[in-house]
């Protein structure tokens, strides 16, 4: 059966780590003219194996005949997956690792992939106990009879259970003896950074342990507990290797560690470990020296310096040494490595009139340091700061709206150049910057601040001035400070706006906006009632609304805002607001309605109104009950009694109440005049 040729092409384009099988898998599938390849293992009995690709939706039933007494071993007959969800139920765990090596979309592309590439299938069942039994590769016997004659039938059936006539024949003697497993030898390690690869010597299939397909690695780092597998993937066994390898990754800190070589059968179950080898990893990588260091200069003494990302995959990063060339004497400047993708260094504790040698070393995962490359060579100049000034002090000068300040002047030396004087707003909540004030040259202990363009500063602010000397070099003493506030003179902008709304009849809701003034700390809120004196109520800035409840329905009322500054200045008033109280709530329909035709019209009386607020009455009068009725009072009248002097007998009257704040009761009842007998 040669299949590596046709499996070549196929190897290269999909599964790459499937190439070494291709010569396995000649050797131990089984040869011309044998139907089943046995595998006998120590516990889960015999493996048996046919290279046949069952039909789609067909299965088998198995027989064993001993002695001439056939027993069918399979209760039900076995199907193989006969679609993709049923290959990934029956593949379990090994599914999304063969999923992913066969770069497949789904579960059914890579049931069909297997089921039409014959050699793919044969070469994974092979490797995988789970795969052969979902492909129908695969029957384990798991009570064998040994060392006697046994032949075993494979009989196909339909998708049914209806045997179709084909069916394998084999007749063998299973050897109770263990196959042989020969044992890895010659195990040996080498390190590469935190990369160790491990290598044994196997013979080749030929000559032992041909039923062997694949490796594991276990590795104990010194001091550990336990053994780690690294194969996340068994190496596999090829024909004609006799040397084999793997690359894992290590804690570079191991220094020594322990290995076993575990070789494993068809079957996952026959395997045999050899004893744990010792091994010291030594890094025999050296990273190289870095050669091309760049540096430059930021704020006159921090050396910043630069240089090209290393290449060598085991470079975990760099350290910084720095060599005074005068005294010889060399310091590391990095306590922690440098990142690796990010190789750049600032240094500030360089002292100034001296060249400083800066090196960078490159630096394995396991320690091992590059030599010195070349280094960046930088002379930094002695940085002395001048003398700084003392008792600033700052004066209004209020008839002319600037600020004077003065301060003791400091010791010049040959390197002065200026007083820088700086001026912010002062705020105890934010931290603001400050602005240079001159811009021109100031030698003197004297300089008049003008305000922002020569327009001057505002009124009632508090600003923090500062006064440091410059030398040619750009080095400021330390400074010196004072504040002062602005005379307020001028009167803040009132509110923006004023609003008073009724809020349901029984309270006034006051709110305004805020003053464009920046100094404003308070506001006042007038109310003035007919009749009444002034009521003044004082609010902080951050509040701008108040609810007066202090309020009658019926009475008129007038608001309005004022605007206070820091200084005690009040602003004009805002937008007045005339309002009159109300609710909206009608009174109670008049009761007892009494219409009597009189000499001289229609005398009518009612129940006076139960509600407090009645301020007076409306009557009206139809021609019918439920006629239209017009108005006779324009006004309401006071008194619970009046005269119609135009009506008569047969006439029709309602009346009304009427509240404070114009509210009108529903219509009490009707009621026709009548003639007093």
């Amino acid at each position: 059966m040669n299949i590596s040729k046709a499996l070549s092409n196929y190897v290269t384009q999909k599964a790459g780590w499937i190439a070494p099988l291709a010569a396995l898998l000649l050797f131990s599938a089984p040869v011309k003219g044998q139907e089943f390849m046995m595998v006998l293992t120590p516990e889960d009995g015999l493996y048996i194996y046919q290279t046949e690709q069952p039909r789609l939706g067909s299965g088998f039933n198995v027989y064993r005949t001993v002695d001439g007494v056939e027993q069918l071993l399979t209760e039900e007959p076995f199907f193989p997956a006969s679609n993709g969800v049923d290959f990934q139920a029956m593949a379990g765990s090994i599914y999304q690792q063969l999923a992913d090596d066969i770069e497949a979309r789904s579960a059914q592309e890579l049931f069909l992939e297997l089921r039409g590439n014959r050699s793919l299938s044969l070469f994974l069942s092979l490797i995988y106990p789970e795969i052969a039994i979902a492909l129908g590769h695969l029957y384990v016997d798991p009570d064998p009879v040994l060392g006697r004659p046994v032949t075993y039938r494979l009989e196909r059936v339909s998708s049914r259970g209806i045997p179709t006539g084909e069916e394998l024949v084999e007749q063998l003697v299973v050897d109770p003896e263990p196959i042989d497993i020969p044992l890895a030898t010659r195990i040996e390690a080498e390190r590469t950074g935190n990369r160790v690869r491990v290598s044994w010597q196997y013979p080749e299939t030929s000559v032992a342990g041909s039923h062997v397909v694949r490796f594991d690695v276990f590795v104990r780092p010194a001091g550990a507990s336990g053994y780690r597998k690294v194969t996340e993937r068994s190496v596999v066994r090829q024909t004609g290797m006799t040397r084999f390898e793997f690359a894992f990754i290590l804690d570079p800190g191991a220094q020594e560690a322990d290995f076993v070589i575990q070789a494993v059968d068809h079957t996952g179950k026959n395997q045999r470990a050899t004893e744990p080898v010792r091994l010291k990893l030594v890094d025999a990588s050296v990273p190289s020296a870095v050669n091309e260091v760049y540096s430059s200069r930021r704020d006159r003494n921090i050396v910043r310096l630069t240089w090209p990302v290393s290449l060598e995959p085991f470079v975990a990063g760099y350290h910084v040494d720095r060599l005074d060339y005068e005294t010889g004497e060399r310091v590391r400047l990095t306590k922690e490595l440098i990142d690796l993708m990010n190789p750049v260094f600032m240094d500030d504790t360089a002292e100034g009139g001296q060249s400083w040698y800066y090196y960078v070393i490159a630096v394995s995962q396991t320690g091992v340091e590059s030599e010195d490359g070349n280094p960046a060579i930088v002379f930094i100049e002695r940085q002395v700061p001048p003398n700084p000034p003392s008792n600033l002090i700052a004066t209004i000068l209020t008839d002319e709206g600037v600020v004077r300040l003065d301060w003791t002047a400091s010791e010049k030396d040959d390197l002065f150049n200026t007083y820088v004087i700086l001026r912010r707003i002062h705020s105890e909540q934010r931290n603001l910057p400050f602005s240079q004030v001159n811009l021109g040259r100031v030698t003197g202990s004297r300089y008049i601040d003008e305000g922002i363009a020569g327009i001057g500063l505002t009124e009632g602010v508090f600003y923090e001035y500062a006064v440091a000397a410059a030398n040619v070099h750009g080095l400021r003493s330390d400074t010196v400070f004072a504040v002062m506030q602005m005379p307020d003179l001028t009167p803040p902008d009132p509110p923006a706006t004023f609003r008073a709304e009724i809020d349901r009849g029984i309270r006034m809701n006051l709110s305004w906006g805020a003053s464009p003034s920046p100094d404003v700390v308070t506001y006042n809120i007038y109310k003035v009632a007919a009749g009444k004196d002034t009521a003044l109520v004082q609010m902080p800035r951050n509040r701008r609304f108040i609810v007066d409840e202090n309020v009658v329905p019926g009475n008129h009322y007038r608001y309005f805002a004022t605007a206070v500054d820091s200084a005690g200045n009040e602003s004009l008033p805002s937008r007045v607001v005339d309002i009159m109280m109300r609710d909206f709530a009608p009174p109670p329909s008049v009761r007892n309605v009494q219409a009597v035709a009189v000499e001289d019209g229609v005398q009518l009386r009612w129940e006076a109104s139960s509600s407090n607020d009645v301020v007076g009455y409306l009557v009206l009068r139809s021609e019918l009950s439920n006629g239209v009725y017009v108005m006779l009072t324009q006004e309401p009248v006071e008194d619970v009694n009046w005269v119609d002097t135009g009506g008569r007998t047969g006439k029709w009257y309602r009346v009304h109440a009427v509240d404070v704040s114009g509210n009108r009761s529903r219509p009490s009842a009707p009621r026709q005049a009548i003639r007093n007998n």
